[in-house]
């Protein structure tokens, strides 16, 4: 392979380099993985060989950065990549309230970030229940008893219906009766008491928000507390109103991806349509249902959406690092078939794959190494 001059700017890197000592006292480059390039003395130059090849030396490949790997195979469909954000889900965001005027004791109220139980008495609250306040509290406990029997009725049936109904429904429906039943305790515990009743939670959360002090006067309605569960979360995302019809079919779950976890992805089920595009970006909230057990995630967390939008094909998929832009503007890959030896090599991309990879539908063979690193330097050699 014959030699020529390389261009003045890794010329001069490496001129540097020796200068230093650097690539005299660096050990062998090794491109990928435990891999060596070869074991004769790498010259200390560039060049282009007549069959295509460009010829970068050892040592100048660990002064670029390069760093390769094989192009795999994979059963990739298609994938449509949209923002998102994460709601609370259904059912899991509740307010703590007082049921009447008082004053607000507690001995210690939960703070922002910890954990409350459906059920749990947060604090009680101190005021003079007078004959119509009792009335109106008897009316309240009627309605109470109708929404426990009628939230009774529902895991009832949901329970029954549980081998063709989704868990998070019959857990909705749970959530609701327990909620129900502690406004009830309530209630019932304000007329026993007289003038003093416990405020309870509904439903079992994190404190999202703190609206009241201990010994601070309340209204009837006044939001003390304002929790949110973190079991399931709700993914809006953002899908153009060209791709709406393609999301409709799609029958895979999405892909999760939030920033604050990169080397980790979470599962969503597709559960519908928001009602209004946005007039301004055009765009219509595709909802999906996410599984959050260890509560890593929280609402109102940016997301990124990866949504299949057809069938699994086997592809040929590398990195999307790999791929740069030639002079005229077509897709290349660079590929590493020697030691020293690097082909610029036009592909046809196909969709893009889960992990941050593509397809390539043509110009690549799966086993061929390929550069994921340093390509741009190569490419400006």
């Amino acid at each position: 392979m014959k030699r020529l001059p390389f261009s003045f700017g890794i010329g001069a890197v490496l001129a540097v380099l020796v200068g230093l000592g650097v690539l005299v006292a660096t050990p062998r480059a090794r491109a990928h993985g435990d891999e060596p390039h070869g074991t004769e003395a790498a010259p200390a130059a560039a060049s282009t060989s007549t069959d295509g090849l460009i010829s970068v030396p050892q040592e100048a490949q660990f002064a670029l950065g390069i760093r390769t790997e094989r192009a795999d195979s994979q059963a990739v469909a298609e994938i449509l990549r949209v923002p998102g954000v994460l709601a609370p889900g259904s059912g899991g965001e509740a307010v703590v309230s007082s049921a009447q005027p008082g004053r607000f004791v507690a001995a210690r109220l939960p703070g922002v970030g910890e954990t409350v139980r459906a059920g749990q008495v947060v604090g009680t609250v101190e005021g003079a229940v007078a004959g119509p306040e009792v009335a109106s509290i008897r009316a309240e406990m009627a309605r109470a008893e109708s929404e426990v029997a009628q939230a009774r009725a529902d895991v009832v049936r949901l329970r029954a219906l549980a081998r063709v109904v989704a868990r998070k429904e019959i857990e909705a429906a749970e959530i609701r009766l327990r909620g129900a039943e502690a406004q009830r305790a309530a209630l019932g515990g304000a007329l026993g008491a007289g003038n003093r009743y416990p405020v309870v939670a509904p439903v079992s959360g994190m404190v999202a928000e703190v609206g009241a002090a201990p010994g601070s006067f309340v209204e009837a309605g006044t939001p003390i507390l304002r929790l949110v569960s973190l079991g399931w979360l709700q993914v809006r995302a953002r899908v153009p109103e060209a791709d709406i019809g393609r999301v409709q079919g799609a029958s895979a779950p999405a892909r999760v991806v939030a920033d604050a976890f990169p080397d980790a992805a979470f599962e969503a089920r597709f559960q519908g349509f928001g009602p209004v595009v946005d007039p301004t970006s055009r765009t219509l909230d595709a909802l999906y249902a996410l599984g959050n057990p260890a509560g890593r995630l929280r609402s109102g967390q940016s997301v990124t959406v990866e949504i299949p939008v057809s069938a699994n094909v086997p592809s040929v998929t590398v990195p999307e690092a790999a791929v740069v832009r030639g002079e005229n503007g077509q897709t290349i890959v660079f590929v590493h078939p020697t030691a020293e030896g690097f082909e610029e090599r036009s592909v046809t991309l196909g969709p893009a794959a889960p992990g941050g990879r593509v397809a390539v539908v043509s110009g690549l063979r799966v086993g061929e190494r390929v550069v994921v690193a340093g390509a741009t330097a190569l490419r400006n050699l």
